[in-house]
């Protein structure tokens, strides 16, 4: 998912980066344990907002 979200022509525009939240929280000298958060982005616009980001894969039998 982080290589689609970095590559991707519908979202690259969107996110000037994407790591794991694990990459993200040890960058910040934070706790890396998994608290539900699959990835975190950094939005390309004026503010660089940083977003959490849940991946889910839903499967109808």
């Amino acid at each position: 998912m982080k290589y689609f979200l970095k590559h991707d022509l519908t979202y690259f525009l969107n996110f000037s980066d994407v790591w794991t939240c694990a990459d993200w929280a040890n960058q910040q000298n934070m706790d890396s344990r998994d608290v539900g958060i699959d990835l975190v982005v950094k939005l390309a616009d004026e503010d660089g907002r940083k977003l959490p980001f849940a991946e889910r894969t839903f499967c109808n039998h």
